[in-house]
């Protein structure tokens, strides 16, 4: 199967060392550097980045499964190492030992579920398909991390195997020592703090140029049953670094655990598909207590709306998205072509992906947007009809303001008055 786009597998620095084949049912070993950009090329390539090793086949699927189906280049973070679940048995499982081995099978668990979504391995949980994988070590911002590539397909899995349940304790301050898992080539734990993870994600950004970032909940609706404060952390990671990067990437945060507040929206033929998928994941991770319902849905946290999109005075149409918190647009011109992206004024913090674009009295457009840092509602007027837009916002507060509900606002509508 061709690789495609950026040539994923080699658009990467790499400084291999000796690779010799190990015996069936391991996988080949390499080491590698991290940092230098990725090779020119287009086309959409998806970064997913996760606390733990389940969590993105729980719920960002079918989204995940269905991009690696079609050949998508795709990349996947893992944030922890996992290590309070993960199977494990006997005395061996006591201290570091223990850790070692449950984040080895978890690491296992994330192989065997992606190469059952790519197709590459069989239909029985019990078959390790480690051996369709290469192993390496790479370095990334002073880091060791492991690295997974599946042979000749565009998938690549990276662990930084933080401690489980160690990322607020980062968030708040400290400091976090990686796990290195069984048979690992890394030569040893590194220390991180907030600041190391955020910037491993923003480099590993740049080198793999993401069009698309797959990322947690970093704002769990309040109305709901609480997340897992590794889940919460790793987003705000991710977000951070997306925002540090600077990339025009489009960011989808996807709900976790109270998406069993909601309905059921996967119809079951799907949500059967899906549960395959943890099977396989499951084959090292026995314990890990997932709910049938997270099977039957899969959410976003915020909606895009319908009314990203507005006509200029003259007809012309114009597009606006939030690309890693900013706001971008495009713009039919004179000549019928396209002009953009071109990215608006700094709306002061990172901006929720659903905007609202609504027209003037005069002819002139206005996007509203929510603004996540302060749930603030807040907007941008052009200057003219057809012509330039301000480079400053127009903070309209929260409606919610002293009520102690200030994040229950949704997103934007506008209507004509």
């Amino acid at each position: 199967m061709a690789i495609g786009r950026r040539q994923l597998l080699t658009s990467v620095a790499l400084t291999a060392l000796a690779a010799p084949l190990l015996a069936k049912g391991a996988a080949t070993r390499a080491s590698a550097a991290v940092g230098a950009p990725v090779a020119a090329g287009s086309g959409p390539l998806f970064m997913q980045v996760v606390a733990h090793e389940d969590d993105d086949i729980l719920f960002m699927n079918p989204d995940l499964s269905n991009a690696l189906a079609n050949g998508t280049p795709s990349v996947t973070v893992f944030v922890t190492a996992g290590n309070i679940t993960g199977d494990c048995a006997g005395s061996s499982c006591d201290g570091p030992a223990g850790d070692s081995v449950r984040t080895w099978n978890r690491q296992m668990g994330a192989i065997n579920a992606y190469s059952r979504m790519t197709g590459v391995g069989d239909t029985d949980p019990s078959t390790d398909e480690v051996g369709h994988w290469t192993a390496e070590v790479c370095w990334v911002a002073g880091k060791q991390v492991e690295r997974y590539v599946l042979k000749d397909r565009p998938v690549h899995l990276i662990f930084l195997n933080l401690h489980d349940m160690g990322l607020a304790g980062l968030l708040d301050g400290g400091t976090g020592t990686t796990i290195v898992p069984k048979g690992s080539l890394l030569s040893g734990p590194s220390t991180y703090t907030a600041a190391d993870v955020v910037e491993v994600l923003r480099q590993l950004m740049v080198t793999y140029q993401p069009t698309v970032l797959r990322a947690q909940d970093e704002l769990p609706d309040s109305r709901y049953a609480g997340d897992h404060s590794d889940h919460v952390t790793a987003a705000k990671f991710a977000g951070q670094a997306a925002s540090q990067y600077g990339g025009a990437l489009i960011q989808v945060n996807y709900r976790d655990y109270n998406i069993t507040d909601s309905p059921a929206n996967l119809d079951p033929a799907t949500a059967g598909v899906k549960g395959l998928f943890v099977s396989e994941y499951a084959s090292h991770d026995h314990g890990g207590g997932w709910e049938t319902a997270w099977y039957s849905r899969m959410y976003y946290r915020w909606s895009r709306g319908t009314s990203w999109a507005g006509l200029n005075q003259d007809g012309r149409p114009q597009v606006f998205v939030v690309r890693a918190g900013a706001l971008y647009t495009y713009w039919r011109q004179a000549d019928g072509t396209w002009g953009g992206p071109a990215r608006m004024a700094d709306p002061g913090g990172r901006l929720a992906p659903g905007i609202a674009v609504g027209t003037n009295a005069d002819g002139r457009m206005e996007i509203f947007a929510r603004r996540l840092t302060d749930h603030h509602i807040i907007s941008l007027p052009q200057g003219t009809p057809n012509g330039w837009w301000w480079n400053s916002w127009a903070d309209h507060g929260n409606p919610n303001a002293g009520l102690g509900n200030a994040d229950q606002v949704g997103v934007p509508a506008v209507a004509a008055s």
